[in-house]
């Protein structure tokens, strides 16, 4: 019998500091024994006009489609104008030569790449997986024109699944999850202080930092994140230590007491899912988060708080006690094998109906 085979339309490319979902999930569904395609958004002559995007996205651009060392189909497409602009066909054209003309299940989770999906999708399911709540009205727009092109829905929060409104196909919610073994490691160095790692862009409260840190002036803050050209004045026990390889975050986490997740309080926030909460409680860490529908569901685990007090009262109880009991069991049943599982076994139902 002929492996299956899935293909991922991905807003982030597999080449740079972050490791996102449809990685995790990628490598995943090719350890399970599938076929496996990981497309992200093409990468323009715009963009290199400009110089907007990594230079891990334009190198892997360049270098064209690539098996990974995981078994992974790595394809950034190349293109004149930037997605979704006339870029459909020759992603489909490309994918046809690798064996991916007409695959089993098609997740789409970056909504640019509809048009792709839905002429990849014509004979398997595509899944749309929603990752954000999207606000504005061309964000908007694109996302409709995912839902139109989907068979069915798996998004990684409840806020996100409701924030599409009533739907007409079957839709479920799988949250991110975690490479618990990668995580659960104990370092030899005796743990302190509080450590971030993550993006440094308009979600994060860098005035919920500013009143921890003055809060704990002997507490080390670590933050590990590419860092922006404009940063408020931070104080002396803050560290902005720029990006950290996906490699090296287990041990940074190792040498961490409390792992802190400071959300600001736009719109997106609310529904976000995100794997580095199970990936604090992997690695043994006391987790303050700010207060979300997402992070109060985990408030058996998490400290939360939507104040400077609660915060700050928050951060002491995790610096003196420690983490509630249960968050490392908590993160091993989100491990990303169960998340790939789960996902292939619900695109299949659904395929199997259409």
């Amino acid at each position: 019998m002929a492996a299956r085979t899935v293909v991922f339309l991905s807003h982030t490319h597999r080449h740079g500091d972050f490791v996102v979902g449809s990685h995790h999930l990628s490598r995943e569904f090719s350890a399970m024994g599938w076929r496996v395609a990981h497309v992200s958004t093409p990468y323009s002559c715009v963009h290199l006009v400009t110089g907007h995007g990594s230079r891990g996205r334009r190198e892997g651009a360049l270098a064209g489609p690539t098996l990974a060392s995981d078994g992974v189909l790595d394809y950034v497409p190349r293109a004149l104008l930037p997605a979704p602009a006339g870029s459909a066909g020759p992603i489909v054209r490309v994918l046809a030569r690798y064996g991916f003309r007409s695959p089993d299940v098609v997740l789409l989770d970056q909504p640019k790449l509809a048009r792709v999906a839905g002429l990849l999708g014509r004979q398997g399911c595509v899944v749309y997986r929603p990752t954000d709540i999207y606000v504005g009205r061309a964000a908007r727009a694109y996302q409709n024109l995912a839902l139109r092109v989907a068979d069915a829905v798996v998004a990684t929060s409840r806020p996100v699944l409701r924030d599409l409104g009533p739907l007409s196909m079957p839709a479920i919610t799988i949250e991110n999850g975690v490479e618990f073994d990668r995580f659960a490691i104990r370092g030899d160095v005796e743990r302190g202080g509080v450590v971030y790692v993550g993006a440094l862009d308009e979600r994060f409260a860098w005035e919920d930092l500013a009143v921890l840190a003055s809060a704990f002036p002997a507490v080390d803050f670590r933050i590990y994140g590419p860092v922006p050209r404009y940063v408020p004045d931070v104080a002396a026990n803050v560290n902005l230590l720029g990006a950290a390889p996906y490699s090296a975050v287990p041990q940074l986490l190792a040498a961490a007491k409390v792992g802190l997740l400071p959300l600001t309080a736009r719109a997106e926030n609310s529904g976000r899912s995100p794997m580095k909460l199970y990936e604090y409680l992997a690695a043994g860490l006391g987790v303050l988060a700010s207060k979300t529908p997402v992070t109060e569901a985990l408030a058996g685990a998490v400290e939360t708080y939507d104040s400077p007090a609660q915060a700050v009262a928050g951060l002491s109880r995790l610096l003196h006690e420690g983490g509630p009991a249960g968050g490392e069991e908590l993160a091993r049943q989100q491990d990303w094998r169960q998340k790939a599982e789960a996902i292939a076994e619900f695109a299949l139902g659904i395929a199997r109906r259409t």
